[in-house]
């Protein structure tokens, strides 16, 4: 899964499932300041992108993630960590 997937699907979910204006989304947008995440929003749009993507983020990644960017690098890492082995 590539970036441009990637941040699509954020903004996907930025939308529809927490309320963010699209015009408040861009990579450099910071959780905190630009869209009034605290840490419990962070959680739960974290888990919202895990749901998404089927993928896991790493507890030690949502408290580093900071800005958008952040989380579409942290996705994209993970779904190449986590790729199907062709046995299942």
């Amino acid at each position: 899964m590539d970036q441009t997937e990637v941040f699509s699907r954020v903004r996907r979910v930025l939308e529809d499932e927490l309320g963010v204006p699209g015009d408040r989304i861009r990579p450099d947008a910071n959780l905190r300041d630009d869209l009034e995440m605290d840490s419990l929003d962070r959680v739960e749009f974290v888990t919202a992108m895990e749901g998404e993507l089927g993928g896991r983020i790493e507890s030690s990644q949502v408290e580093q993630v900071r800005t958008i960017q952040d989380v579409v690098d942290a996705v994209v890492a993970a779904s190449r960590d986590q790729r199907p082995s062709a046995a299942s």
